[in-house]
C-alpha cells in the first residue's frame, strides 16, 4: 500500500510519501480468511486505481476512494494462512481506510508537510502517525501485510 502513502500526500501536497490511517472504528475483523490468491490480489492490486485522477487538495476525493478500497478488500478478505501479523496489518489497515476523513487527512498532511521543512526527513512511522494516527504497532504489522500481500501478489 506504498502507493497510497503518496497518495494522501500528493493529493494534499506535491510531496511523494507513505500512506497509513487511523486504525479505530469500523474493523476488518470479520472480513472472510479464505480469499483465493486471484481475488485477493487482484483487490489489493486495485489499490492504484482507485486513487488515479485524484486533484491536489482533493480530500474528500481521497476520504471516499480510501472507503471503496477498504470495502473492496474487506469483502474478499485474506488467503488461508496468512501470518497474524500480517492480518492484524490487514485489518488495521482496512478498519481505518473504512473511517478515512478528509477533514484529517489535511491536518495531518499539513503536519508532514512541516515535519519536512525541518533538518531531517520524518520516518515512515512518524509520517503514518502525523497523517492519520496510527500506532506503533499497527504501522508494524502494516508493514508485516504489505511484505506478505507484496510477495503473494507479484
Amino acid at each position: 500500500m506504498i502507493s497510497l502513502k503518496r497518495t494522501a500526500l500528493a493529493v494534499g501536497a506535491a510531496a511523494l510519501m507513505t500512506f497509513s490511517l487511523t486504525a479505530c472504528g469500523s474493523s476488518a475483523s470479520g472480513a472472510p480468511t479464505n480469499a483465493s490468491k486471484a481475488d485477493f490480489c487482484s483487490a489489493y492490486k486495485s489499490e492504484g486505481a482507485a486513487f488515479n485522477g485524484l486533484d491536489k487538495g482533493d480530500y474528500a476525493g481521497l476520504a471516499t476512494a480510501m472507503h471503496s478500497f477498504a470495502d473492496k478488500l474487506k469483502s474478499v478478505g485474506t488467503p488461508a494462512g496468512m501470518p497474524s501479523d500480517a492480518r492484524a496489518g490487514f485489518e488495521a489497515m482496512v478498519g481505518a481506510a473504512s473511517n478515512a476523513d478528509a477533514g484529517k487527512i489535511k491536518d495531518g498532511v499539513a503536519q508532514v508537510q512541516a515535519a519536512m521543512k525541518g533538518s531531517s526527513s520524518p520516518s515512515d512511522s512518524d509520517v503514518e502517525t502525523k497523517l492519520f494516527g496510527m500506532s506503533s504497532s499497527d504501522v508494524k504489522n502494516a508493514e508485516a501485510f504489505d511484505k506478505y500481500a507484496a510477495g503473494l501478489c507479484d
